[in-house]
């Protein structure tokens, strides 16, 4: 370096940092690319993914909302509104069983399918035992109804 002269020792200094600024320049298009192959990971699959639990969710609230109101009341009409809210929210868990069988990065999701399955299955086996036993309370009410209609009816021969 003593040997060289100001000139190309400048020389020298600026051709390092034109060096330094094209391997700077690389390194930031090729974090770029990958970056913009993340961020179309993330609008292919992850948020039409995450757009659809949210459906489901919607589907599940509407069915817990029909399965009480059907436990409230005990009227045929609101059973059949949980029921069919019911077979929406597991058809669409099946629709969204397959997008994430389907895809590679959601794979990793088999655990929370498991589980909204599993929640599925205990609301399917509530709305089952709140039909039954609302039937059995129409049963009981038509028996009470009866009973008191021969009551009354037999006041009334006295």
């Amino acid at each position: 370096m003593k040997n060289l002269t100001i000139g190309k020792q400048i020389n020298l200094g600026f051709a390092a940092l034109l060096l330094i600024l094209l391997i700077l320049g690389i390194i930031s298009i090729l974090q770029m690319s990958a970056s913009r192959n993340r961020s179309s990971l993330l609008s292919r699959e992850v948020a039409p993914f995450t757009v659809r639990v949210g459906n489901l969710v919607i589907y599940l609230d509407e069915f817990r909302l029909n399965e009480r109101v059907f436990g409230i009341t005990g009227s045929d009409e609101n059973l059949k509104k949980a029921q069919d809210t019911q077979k929406k929210a597991e058809d669409f868990f099946q629709e969204i069983s397959k997008t994430v069988s389907n895809s590679e990065w959601l794979s990793d999701a088999e655990k929370i399918q498991q589980r909204l399955q599993k929640l599925i299955d205990q609301y399917s086996q509530i709305v089952g035992q709140a039909s039954t036993s609302w039937n059995r309370i129409a049963g009981l009410q038509r028996d009470l109804l009866q009973k008191a209609e021969e009551t009354i009816s037999e006041t009334n021969q006295l």
